[in-house]
């Protein structure tokens, strides 16, 4: 079983903070102070992923200290020093790291062609149109009719890890007997029947698939650490609260 690692994320604030702040607040720019890698970050691409973790922020304050989620001053309240926007900010700029780990690796070993937030929209919007147009023909569709951002996040990501996963030119997916051995070891195995005590060589070729995909899980985390984060954290933190009041 693979070990965890503690990922650490460092808000290096940009020097004009105030100027970020109204950038965020006021002005028609679609850029916020962010940049991961050299790479702008802009607010559609921080909206999706906000909109993916709140329901996770909220449930986290819920059942850790039975907060009343549908409070008016819930997201800027305290809760044992801890604070649901600011979780939530940093939770939003987390997923984005790894977003952006996830399809930078992919864009540098070939597997697609643009790496980029608005790339991922386009190829979305693209199969969509390709399935509608089947739809319109009278073809079979498999799978959804369409697909939100979400879903398409999810089935891609899925499919270029295992894209990844499977090209043995990629040196990071060689296996040594010695990383067989110490995978096996930190894991609980059973067959098929859930029975434990099988072996290496009786679990076959899916032993070697489920290390490989930990050790890209692994390479991902670790692109994640080393990515340089950008932000002004003032004032992300301000526009997600803004974002966050505004009645839907």
């Amino acid at each position: 079983m693979r070990k965890k690692r503690n990922i650490a994320i460092f808000f290096l604030l940009l020097a004009v903070a105030a100027v970020g702040t109204a950038a965020c607040a006021g002005s028609k720019s679609r850029e916020l102070p962010i940049s991961v890698n050299g790479e702008e970050v802009n607010q559609e691409e921080y909206l999706q992923s906000m909109k993916e973790c709140k329901f996770y922020v909220e449930r986290y304050f819920a059942e850790n200290f039975d907060a009343d989620i549908e409070a008016g001053d819930f997201w800027e309240s305290d809760f044992d020093g801890e604070n649901p926007c600011r979780k939530l900010t940093e939770d939003t700029i987390a997923a984005i790291l790894k977003q952006r780990a996830v399809y930078s690796l992919a864009e540098e070993r070939g597997y697609i062609e643009d790496g980029s937030y608005a790339g991922t929209v386009k190829r979305m919007e693209e199969e969509n149109r390709l399935r509608a147009e089947k739809i319109k023909n009278n073809e079979v569709v498999y799978g959804l009719t369409s697909y939100s951002l979400p879903q398409w996040l999810d089935y891609e990501e899925g499919i270029l890890r295992e894209a990844f996963c499977n090209d043995l030119n990629n040196e990071e997916m060689q296996l040594s007997e010695e990383e067989r051995t110490e995978f096996f070891e930190n894991g609980v195995w059973t067959d098929q029947d859930g029975i434990p005590g099988i072996t290496i060589e009786e679990l076959g070729s899916g032993f070697d698939q489920e290390l490989r995909k930990a050790k890209y899980d692994d390479l991902i985390e670790k692109r994640v650490e080393e990515a340089e984060l950008l932000m002004d954290e003032e004032a992300v933190y301000e526009f997600t609260l803004e974002k966050l009041q505004v009645k839907s």
